[in-house]
């Protein structure tokens, strides 16, 4: 008994099709559209200011908020390790 090869399947049935496609977007299914909807989320957090021009769409990051989150969640972090790298550094000098 030989097997069945991939082009040898009939396509998938209509039915089946519209199954596995319920409760999808029509933009969700392509890269394009998985990107806008991250943008969407983006959008929503304020992280990202969106302008549009007739057809176009302009995406920019929203620095002010970035730079209040480094200064908040990040910069005590890096701080303390530049500190240690110095101290690293002044330690094999000498």
């Amino acid at each position: 008994m030989a097997l069945a090869s991939a082009s040898s399947r009939p396509p998938p049935s209509p039915c089946w099709r519209r199954g596995s496609d319920a409760g999808r977007s029509p933009k969700s299914r392509t890269g394009y559209g998985r990107a806008l909807q991250h943008l969407g989320v983006l959008e929503k957090a304020e992280l990202v200011i969106i302008k549009r021009e007739g057809r176009h769409r302009w995406n920019y990051l929203n620095v002010l908020l970035i730079k209040r989150i480094h200064d908040r969640w990040i910069s005590p972090h890096a701080t303390a390790a530049v500190d240690l790298l110095e101290r690293l550094k002044r330690d094999l000098e000498t």
